[in-house]
């Protein structure tokens, strides 16, 4: 497989993430961008301490360590670099492609999805426990002290890299999951059917993923245009603005594809909460309209006065 890591000494898509995290690293520290500025790549605008781990880098970039009770070990890394193969699979040269077996190959696939998807399973699990011992706040302390308990939350969060946004995105999936099992749960025969608020989240789902499809794509070009400029002999200025302009798509690719993931996994774990068969409906319900307040809190919070994103 002509594209694939294990096959390339040099993948594209793996030195472009790479360069991606990289360059963001610098250009998010105003003394390492004044010295790239002055100085180009290298030269001291390096960090003290060395790069991290482009996928440690990322993980810590979206939410950090207070966001994982709610959305878990974020896998935008390694899914950022497979689109990124994807797209940029067609113009790699070379008609020495591996060849594998198509049954084997297939068998291999099939075994990686298996993986994948018990990865997942684990992860809603966890994640929907960890939620339902949340909205049990409700429950047990009222409508009021929940509502305090949740803000107070969010002022914390909001403050985290890309905080604002991921609650935007969480909130607004807890928001529409909980109108749809209040519904559900619900004996007002005038009430909204908990299929229309399916629907909304169906086309939801097909508009971040083409977005996020078409910044990966974006991404690819700002690199074939970064590379042309190195064989054409372009000036540091050009090569200069080129770079960041190649990581500020990167970084919203990266995001885009980030929050995919995340707005996945909060509906399953939404559904699990609030179809939990070892409760009676009463207390599903309870659970649905606390989650309501949750969604509601979390897409009110505005960002903080110091934001920490950069771009």
């Amino acid at each position: 497989m002509k594209f694939h890591p294990d096959k390339n000494k040099t993948p594209e898509a793996e030195e472009m993430f790479k360069k991606i995290s990289e360059a963001y690293q610098v250009l998010s520290d105003p003394i390492l961008r004044k010295k790239y500025n002055e100085f180009g790549p290298g030269k001291g605008s390096d960090p003290e301490g060395g790069f991290i781990n482009p996928e440690e880098f990322f993980k810590m970039q979206f939410g950090g360590e207070l966001f994982v009770d709610i959305i878990g070990e974020l896998q935008i890394a390694k899914e950022f670099k497979n689109m990124m193969m994807k797209n940029g699979a067609e113009g790699v040269e070379g008609e020495e492609e591996e060849k594998e077996d198509l049954s084997v190959t297939l068998e291999k696939r099939r075994e990686e999805l298996e993986v994948k998807k018990k990865v997942r399973e684990e992860r809603v699990i966890l994640l929907a426990e960890k939620l339902v011992k949340k909205l049990n706040v409700y429950i047990e302390s009222g409508p009021d002290n929940f509502r305090k308990f949740i803000a107070d939350e969010a002022e914390e969060l909001k403050v985290q890299s890309y905080g604002v946004q991921l609650l935007h995105s969480i909130g607004y999936i807890y928001s529409v999951k909980a109108s749809e099992y209040i519904s559900k749960y619900n004996d007002d025969i005038f009430s909204t059917p908990s299929f229309v608020h399916r629907m909304r989240l169906k086309g939801r789902t097909f508009t971040e993923t083409f977005n996020t499809v078409k910044s990966a794509v974006d991404v690819h070009h700002s690199f074939v245009q970064l590379q042309e400029a190195e064989k054409t002999g372009a000036t540091d200025a050009e090569k200069e603005k080129l770079t960041e302009d190649a990581v500020k798509k990167g970084t919203d690719a990266i995001w885009k594809t980030s929050k995919l993931e995340v707005e996945s996994v909060i509906r399953s774990v939404c559904d699990k909460a609030c179809t939990d068969i070892s409760v009676d409906k009463i207390t599903l319900r309870k659970r649905a309209e606390a989650l309501k307040i949750v969604g509601d809190s979390y897409q009110s919070v505005t960002p903080p006065l110091m934001p920490t994103n950069i771009f």
